[in-house]
């Protein structure tokens, strides 16, 4: 990874941005936005016209097939612009700027604010110039209970303009990185799915247990299970800048603990709630909101606290790396929630979590699916290692060309 990093650093363009003309974006296209269709009538939804709504775009650069699509009495009936392939989709609320091209014929949602750019434009550029700026876009919404951009707003943002075969140039360059860091995405989802091949091949389902295991609940497997600390034991006060990082929900992600923008509880208050600490080993779980995020705690972890969204667990009888596979398989997750049903968002409480039962086969299988899935997990840590790499040399490429 090193090598081919700093070959294409050699090979990275040189620019002079002195020379680089400033436009708008109304300047440099046309600013296509859309609307929805009356759902409630049948004859709006076929299988004709593709229609996007900004759900759809997940970080993939190109978006072709959409999830719904509109038909002729809709287009007779709502007010909508066909964009050609080749539209820079830009959202304009909840949230502004996700970005996407199109390479097939679409309508849109009120959502968006696209961008079709004039021929001396190029879509691939102003793709990462507008991923570059998402802060900036942010920060020229307005609204009180979620912000957009107006149409007003994106014609008015300033795009930089090199020449077009240095937007070309400097497209062609960016997509070479963003393949680097898709195909270690794509490495590291292979990798996850034979970790549940193999979990799946060597006990079964952990729901209809096919294999005759030996079944507990949670209750069962727990020396403690409990909540975190509820939100009026703490107060604005309590954080702090630096103190014991409080595990919560956005906290959670593919079993990992992440540090960014964690919340920290001042080390006085954190001593009144050591009974919420948690240890190496203990288990982690969102009670609300996606409740197959699990992580298992690590060394680093320890002495940390549940937070106020989380449930922590500490086992026994079921190894942890046994327990976050089971827990965070499809069929456990579809059978909590049914169980979880919110008014807004499933919500798991203590006695479903408790009667929630799992397999717990002999302990040497346990252990030889540990083995398994630890040297599975070197190989990933490889790969995350140079995922990070390559993601700062994105990073540092935007910043050259855009900043």
């Amino acid at each position: 990874m090193r090598s081919f990093r700093n070959c294409l650093i050699r090979k990275a363009m040189k620019v002079d941005k002195s020379k680089w003309g400033r436009k708008t974006l109304k300047d440099i296209g046309i600013i296509v936005s859309g609307a929805t269709p009356r759902t409630d009538d049948p004859l709006n939804w076929g299988d004709k016209y593709n229609w996007v709504t900004p759900a759809e775009l997940k970080g993939e650069k190109y978006i072709g097939r959409t999830q719904k699509q509109i038909t002729d009495h809709a287009l007779s009936k709502t007010k909508l612009t066909l964009m050609p392939p080749g539209t820079v989709l830009l959202s304009s609320r909840a949230p502004i700027g996700k970005v996407a091209i199109t390479t097939e014929p679409m309508y849109c949602n009120q959502g968006f604010k696209n961008i079709v750019c004039g021929n001396k434009f190029f879509n691939g550029f102003l793709y990462y110039y507008l991923i570059a700026n998402q802060k900036e876009l942010n920060r020229r919404g307005n609204g009180v209970t979620f912000k957009e951009i107006s149409k007003k707003n994106v014609e008015a943002f300033p795009v930089i303009v090199p020449s077009l075969y240095e937007q070309q140039a400097i497209a062609s360059e960016l997509d070479a990185v963003q393949e680097m860091i898709d195909g270690y995405k794509a490495q590291l989802a292979d990798l996850d799915a034979l970790a549940q091949s193999i979990f799946l091949d060597m006990f079964g389902d952990p729901i209809t247990n096919p294999k005759g295991w030996k079944m507990n609940k949670v209750s069962d497997l727990s020396m403690k299970m409990s909540t975190g600390p509820f939100g009026s034991m703490l107060h604005k006060s309590d954080y702090t800048v630096d103190g014991i990082p409080s595990i919560n929900p956005q906290n959670i992600n593919n079993r990992k603990i992440i540090t960014d923008d964690i919340a920290k509880i001042s080390y006085q208050k954190a001593e009144e709630l050591s009974k919420y600490i948690v240890r190496t080993n203990n288990i982690i779980i969102a009670r609300r909101g996606d409740l197959s995020k699990c992580a298992i705690i690590t060394d680093k972890e320890d002495g940390w606290l549940c937070g106020t969204g989380s449930f922590m667990l500490e086992l026994k009888n079921i190894l942890p790396i046994l327990f976050y596979y089971q827990y965070t398989s499809q069929s456990v997750q579809k059978f909590l929630n049914d169980k979880c049903i919110g008014a807004t968002m499933p919500n798991l409480n203590q006695k479903i979590l408790g009667g929630l039962k799992l397999i717990v086969p002999p302990l040497s299988l346990q252990q030889h699916f540990a083995s398994q899935v630890e040297a599975i997990e070197k190989q990933k840590d490889l790969l995350r290692e140079q995922l990070k790499d390559a993601e700062t040399l994105m990073a540092e490429r935007m910043q050259y060309y855009f900043s």
